[in-house]
């Protein structure tokens, strides 16, 4: 099993490859869905003051116009810290797998093409 795995580095990358790609699909499509959701809350956030504003029997454009200031200001910021938590949630998952960085698997590759090379060296 090993001596296949050595064998086929590429293979076994590609398979790897092909799992992060697809885990990383999912936690970017978490934090978009998350985003969504933020700013569904925005909205209706900003709705509700509108609602209240006409309760009072007052509309002042100065009042509407903060308010929607500050709820797209708090959309803004919640996206950033979304985005921020989404990204450090993704690297601190694959530190936690183990998976290794990108120049670290082209280092392994390289030094088992040189190990292949010389067992093939070997068996001669």
């Amino acid at each position: 099993m090993i001596r296949k795995m050595i064998q086929d580095p590429k293979k076994n990358l590609e398979a790897l490859r092909g799992d992060l790609m697809t885990n990383g699909r999912k936690v970017w499509l978490a934090g978009l869905g998350l985003a969504a959701t933020a700013g569904d809350t925005a909205t209706d956030v900003f709705d509700e003051l509108v609602e209240k504003g006409r309760k009072l029997g007052v509309e002042p454009q100065k009042a509407v116009r903060e308010a929607v200031k500050t709820v797209r200001g708090g959309a803004r910021e919640l996206t950033n810290r979304v985005e921020q938590t989404v990204e450090s949630q993704w690297n601190g998952v694959m530190h936690r797998f183990g998976v290794p960085s990108r120049s670290e698997v082209e280092k392994l590759i390289e030094r088992v093409e040189a190990l292949n090379a010389k067992l093939a060296t070997a068996d001669r």
